[in-house]
């Protein structure tokens, strides 16, 4: 019986040996630095951690990474911010004091700077996307139908089109909308919603010089007879 009890007792020993080095390693990460626990927080690179978790560096090395390394090739939820309510998080820019703020209040995603009282951005549970500013977007510009060289299609030829493929030259018909899933590419759509307008402007300067023609024929005519009439 007195061998299992010296056996104990040498297991508590060792026990309270990996503790204290275990203790030791955390307090001398702490005097560095590193790692410090204080008031149920974790401070990592702060002695005085202000959160649950709060990390500080001063090198240039505060970064959180996450990385999965199943060899199964799938899309994975890696980080999850839940809370009884809206959840969200702040960017912040220590130098500027600007802060910009994601969340879910109000059953939308905003994107909002903070302070405004207004989201600048904000997509509701239908997909609808609301945004307090403008829009920009890459794309070209289509004053090139204004260049001597532009073949203005005559409105006899551009009547056969639309009869024929029931949609304008240029523009996106509907079934190949539908062969795209039903999206429509905006910047395309936007510049070619332009060249129409910008060729109806031309279709219009020729039927004023049309119209200007017939009105000075009439003028010439209108003379003419009151010279006839004079005349008799």
């Amino acid at each position: 019986m007195g061998i299992p009890n010296r056996s104990r007792r040498l297991g508590l020993i060792i026990g309270c040996c990996v503790l204290a080095v275990l203790a030791s390693s955390v307090i001398a990460h702490a005097q560095t630095g590193v790692l410090f626990v204080k008031n149920n927080r974790v401070g990592i690179g702060v002695d005085n951690p202000l959160e649950l978790l709060h990390i500080r560096a001063t090198d240039g090395t505060a970064e959180f990474v996450v990385v999965e390394n199943s060899p199964t090739i799938d899309t994975r939820s890696l980080m999850t911010l839940q809370n009884n309510g809206g959840a969200g998080f702040a960017l912040r820019n220590q130098n500027s004091g600007q802060t910009w703020q994601m969340d879910t209040g109000a059953g939308r995603f905003n994107v909002s700077l903070f302070g405004t009282g207004q989201s600048e951005f904000n997509i509701d549970t239908s997909g609808n996307v609301t945004v307090l500013g403008s829009v920009t977007a890459p794309g070209g510009h289509v004053d090139y139908v204004f260049e001597p060289d532009y073949e203005l299609m005559p409105l006899p030829k551009l009547a056969e089109f639309i009869e024929e493929n029931k949609h304008l030259p240029n523009v996106v018909s509907k079934a190949q909308i539908e062969e795209a899933g039903g999206l429509i590419n905006m910047n395309r759509m936007q510049e070619s919603l332009l060249e129409k307008v910008e060729e109806l402007v031309l279709y219009t300067l020729q039927q004023q010089e049309q119209i200007d023609r017939l009105l000075a024929d009439n003028e010439q005519q209108r003379q003419l007879i009151d010279e006839l009439r004079a005349g008799s």
